[in-house]
């Protein structure tokens, strides 16, 4: 559940004046656009594709160069494929979502654990959906376990 009156705040500090009670539908409605939402429910809801048995987000493995890393990978590993699932499949947030400099400039430790909640939850229900012969782990990891920053990872079980 997003906690609307925590985002609300971080948007009156960067002086966004939605009113006295403004919530983010509002904000929504004031600022978005039907452009904004179908370029968004390309994040909340994504393309995956299989390769040799493994499911990857297409953003992640889009041509034939990334499969050609996927099977060095899976040759480096010994072909241990949740390896090499875990791997391609761990997307730092916000930062590969938005690019590293604005992600810094509007993401806190809330924001980006938020993020990550919400692409778990519809991930794993859009997988379930196309790939309902395979059971999938999602976790959410810290900045200390993913390196510079927050990340989400799937792989199968």
């Amino acid at each position: 559940m997003i906690d609307e009156q925590i985002i609300i705040q971080k948007l009156k500090d960067l002086n966004y004046d939605g009113g006295e009670n403004f919530t983010l539908s509002d904000y929504a409605y004031r600022n978005g656009s039907p452009l904004d939402l179908i370029m968004y429910s390309k994040v909340f809801w994504p393309d995956f594709i299989e390769f040799e048995g493994m499911v990857f987000p297409k953003m992640m493995v889009e041509d034939e160069e990334d499969k050609q890393k996927v099977l060095d990978y899976l040759i480096e590993t010994k072909g241990d494929k949740r390896k090499v699932e875990q791997s391609f499949n761990m997307i730092e947030i916000p930062s590969f979502l938005f690019g590293k400099k604005r992600a810094i400039e509007l993401a806190d430790e809330h924001i980006s654990f938020t993020i990550a909640k919400i692409l778990c939850e519809t991930w794993f229900a859009k997988l379930s959906k196309e790939y309902s012969d395979k059971n999938f782990i999602f976790k959410i990891l810290i900045a200390e376990e993913a390196g510079d920053e927050m990340a989400i990872m799937f792989y199968q079980s």
